[in-house]
């Protein structure tokens, strides 16, 4: 059986990110996280941070409630914008959430059950997770709980579970849990600024 003209593009409307959701754009060789300003018609409309991308072939990821999600398609690049057009056959998705990861250094610590804190510095962030410098060397408990300096408001505070640890102990990876709701937004609006400032410092 045929499967109507539209069907391919019912597939990909369903699968949108929303607005002010991270998604990465790969198109040349650009790479870098964006924000996602609204759907306007069959484009995804773009907040690059001020950066040069090339129109033509380029590929967009974000985060679908069930995993990750890979558009194909074409960045369109004029007067209104940054606007990615998909490509319905370009379409695939997996289990795995992607965690988009960007270099930045903002003041946090680590908050032990025991009450008692270790300060620490962010090496990169992700709404998934963290890379965490401590001054002297430390043994991170199982469960903690980061809480990181958003600058305009009180630390957001992240229940976390170490991942790994190097550097003599000094560099500490973990992931954060069941980030949702207030968290989550703050969280992407902490990674996209770090984009943009990464971006103007070239």
């Amino acid at each position: 059986m045929t499967r109507p003209p539209h069907a391919d593009i019912a597939a990909v409307s369903v699968l949108l990110p929303d607005a002010g959701q991270l998604a990465r754009v790969v198109a040349g060789n650009v790479n870098l996280v964006a924000v996602v300003l609204g759907i306007d018609g069959p484009a995804i409309v773009l907040d690059v941070h001020g950066a040069r991308l090339p129109a033509g072939p380029a590929r967009l990821t974000f985060n679908a409630t069930f995993g990750g999600v890979l558009l194909a398609g074409a960045l369109a690049v004029d007067e209104r914008g940054t606007r990615f057009l998909p490509n319905a056959k370009g379409l695939s998705y997996a289990q795995r959430r992607e965690a988009f990861r960007v270099a930045v250094a903002l003041h946090a610590t680590i908050d032990r059950p025991s009450g008692v804190s270790v300060a620490c510095t962010t090496l990169n962030l992700s709404l998934g997770g963290a890379l965490l410098q401590t001054q002297a060397p430390f043994a991170p408990p199982y469960e903690l709980i980061v809480a990181i300096d958003c600058g305009e408001r009180d630390p957001v505070r992240l229940a976390a579970t170490p991942i790994r640890s190097e550097r003599q102990a000094t560099r500490h990876a973990v992931a954060f849990a069941n980030v949702g709701g207030a968290d989550e937004r703050t969280l992407s609006k902490l990674v996209a600024t770090a984009q943009r400032m990464a971006l103007a410092a070239r």
